[in-house]
């Protein structure tokens, strides 16, 4: 099996880690119509400000770890967000039920939508993730 391409990998601050890599979501997704359209991007914080993602690490708030949008370019684009070291296993073991609610998604899902956003945000205060989608 392919595994899904990924277009860039940010180093990791000391003390992060990704909670998933390209081989777990390909294995979550193998399968699902947009499959060879998507590309897996790895950005370490999943705001722009390096100071916001840290003011949420600091006060147990949640953060987006990995989020699946349709595109303007027509691309179907993964994003991978760090965790705290911490919480990546923690992370890692509750995203596995939502990657494959987001595969049974992708299966009722057109391969150009109008719309599509599909987020797992994790809940460092309770160590919990929850999966929202917009179609």
């Amino acid at each position: 099996m392919d595994v899904i391409p990924t277009k860039r990998k940010e180093k990791l601050p000391r003390g992060y880690s990704y909670p998933v890599g390209a081989e777990i979501i390909s294995n979550a997704l193998h399968g699902v119509p947009q499959y060879q359209l998507a590309s897996i991007t790895f950005d370490w914080k999943d705001i722009f400000w390096a100071s916001k993602y840290q003011e949420k690490i600091r006060s147990a708030g949640a953060i987006e770890i990995v989020k699946i949008n349709f595109d303007l370019w027509k691309e179907w684009r993964i994003f991978v967000h760090a965790v705290p070291a911490a919480h990546s296993q923690s992370a890692r073991l509750q995203l596995s039920p939502a990657l494959a609610s987001l595969a049974s998604l992708l299966h009722r899902t057109p391969l150009e939508p109008e719309h599509f956003h599909w987020v797992a945000i994790y809940d460092l205060a309770g160590s919990s993730v929850t999966a929202t989608a917009r179609s």
